[in-house]
């Protein structure tokens, strides 16, 4: 099991308690994503449902919310992984993420995807029956693209994990990455995150995390119906929330550049919104390679841009911060307990309370 984050300022108070600060940035993630889909029937991405036209401006709002919500949401599943296994074995870690992302997820194939895909089939012309639909459905093969370990037969087979794709990210790289995770909590480890974290708060030391997403956007691409991020930056997103809650010097110099983050990153997507707006009508500012659309998708590039670190979350991150105003209980309680239908747990359910130092 790890132990609690080296040189931390805080101190566990009262046992295990919920983070109400991470409750509310989930929440607020999911709330969101109810939003972000209904703008994709009239956006770019695959949709059972379409409108007859894209409008540019529901593209603008999708490359708002795909830049920040999906990262965000990894981040905080990795913060929830060093609580989680500062308090449990590996083994019961891995047996958490199968009961808490592996049962839903196998519901929702059985059950949600496959009637979303046969009325998107229905609505684009397909006459055959659900019986028929499903036979094809279901003829998979084995694939080497990790986390989807199961593609749709090239011959003529219909599976797709639809909207549940980032489940199978985030069961797929917690499990891959928990020997990695679990080494970085004992000592060698530790120390190698205490280098880490002192690199980081250097100036420029930000710049450090930004690269590994950059080469990974550049070389693999993005795709636009997983959040318009490429799988593998998950990952990264994942670890590096991890490492935020290991050491709380990491989450400090992020907090420390929060507001120029937020305010040039936004300042960035306007002006690139803008601009691909008016001169790019029908592209996809995500993944597209004409000018305008590149300009859009480049907002998120610069490291204080919201999305190469998903700074508008960072305040969160690692050990909370004493000057910033801690949400109610209460509040927090209560949106945790309205989002759950909606979503599956993607952290701990129970970590220790730092909020008091």
């Amino acid at each position: 099991m790890l132990r609690q984050p080296v040189r931390s300022e805080t101190r566990q108070v009262g046992g295990a308690t919920r983070r109400s600060d991470l409750d509310l940035l989930r929440a607020l993630v999911v709330v969101g994503l109810v939003f972000f889909h209904s703008a994709v029937i009239f956006g770019p991405g695959a949709f059972p449902v379409k409108a007859g036209a894209e409008y540019p401006l529901a593209a603008v709002f999708l490359a708002f919310g795909a830049t920040w919500g999906m990262p965000l949401l990894f981040v905080i599943s990795g913060i929830g992984s060093w609580y989680s296994l500062g308090s449990r074995g590996a083994a019961e870690f891995a047996r958490e993420r199968l009961r808490r992302l592996g049962v839903p997820l196998l519901v929702g194939l059985l059950t949600l995807v496959p009637l979303q895909v046969y009325l998107g089939r229905r609505r684009a012309g397909d006459t055959s029956s659900y019986a028929d639909f499903s036979a094809h459905f279901w003829d998979v093969r084995p694939s080497l693209e990790f986390p989807f370990v199961v593609r749709a037969d090239p011959a003529g087979g219909l599976f797709e994990t639809g909207h549940l794709w980032f489940l199978v990210c985030l069961l797929g790289f917690s499990l891959v990455l928990l020997p990695g995770l679990v080494l970085l909590g004992r000592p060698p480890g530790r120390r190698l995150i205490e280098r880490l974290a002192g690199l980081l708060a250097r100036p420029g030391g930000l710049l450090l995390p930004v690269l590994p997403l950059a080469a990974v956007e550049v070389l693999r691409g993005s795709e636009t119906g997983h959040g318009g991020w490429n799988d593998a930056s998950y990952a990264l997103f994942l670890v590096y929330g991890f490492l935020a809650a290991a050491d709380p010097r990491i989450g400090q110099a992020f907090r420390r550049r929060c507001r120029a983050a937020m305010t040039l990153g936004g300042l960035l997507l306007v002006a690139a919104g803008g601009a691909f707006v008016a001169a790019s009508p029908d592209g996809d500012p995500l993944i597209a390679m004409d000018l305008p659309a590149m300009g859009s998708g480049c907002s998120r590039a610069p490291p204080d841009g919201p999305g190469w670190w998903p700074s508008w979350g960072w305040p969160a991150a690692g050990a909370p911060d004493p000057g910033l105003r801690a949400p109610r209980p209460r509040c927090a309680a209560w949106a945790s307990r309205s989002t759950t239908p909606c979503r599956p747990s993607t952290c701990s359910t129970r970590w220790p309370d730092t909020s008091s130092a």
